[in-house]
């Protein structure tokens, strides 16, 4: 049985419209790891995601032959206004990620699909952001996007915060 203590801790958050909860628990039945990004991605050995993302070129043009054509259609839906987000363009966001990056206005959109839950998966997208090219987009509207509440990742906002440093 695990006893469960509330403590409400303003000094802590700045916010004070919005209580901290702090659980703690005697003990643990198992050791407890967290994940550091650099460290994850230094024990992830080379898999063939990792060489597809090495190989992925980035061509600033496509010629309009056959499969070219439904990669421009991925494209520019990814560029779309009316971009939606659903369970199956979740997936197939996920599926083409290294495709993704041929967007790279669509940082913010893809980081939607990662399976935050996912150890694996996120390792992977801790590898892709940091990969991420960062050439042909607005560093300041990006930067801030990621900065949202929607991407509470320590790594991303690093990341943003990183972006905005070597921008400005």
């Amino acid at each position: 049985m695990y006893i469960v203590r509330f403590f409400f801790l303003l000094g802590i958050n700045p916010d004070r419209s919005y209580p901290t909860i702090e659980l703690e628990f005697p003990s643990y039945k198992y050791q407890i790891a967290t994940l550091s990004p650099r460290n994850g991605l230094a024990m992830q050995a080379q898999t063939k995601s990792e060489q597809l993302l090495r190989s992925c070129a980035f061509q600033d043009d496509l010629e309009e032959t056959g499969e070219n054509v439904i990669q421009l259609d991925f494209y520019n839906w990814l560029r779309s206004i009316e971009f939606e987000l659903t369970e199956q363009s979740r997936v197939e966001l996920w599926d083409r990620r290294y495709e993704c990056m041929r967007v790279p206005e669509s940082l913010p959109r893809w980081l939607k699909c990662v399976k935050w839950s996912n150890r694996d998966d996120v390792l992977e997208a801790y590898k892709i952001v940091e990969n991420w090219p960062t050439k042909n987009i607005d560093p300041l509207m990006t930067a801030l996007e990621l900065l949202d509440v929607d991407y509470p990742d320590p790594f991303v906002r690093f990341s943003a915060v990183r972006l905005l440093d070597t921008r400005i």
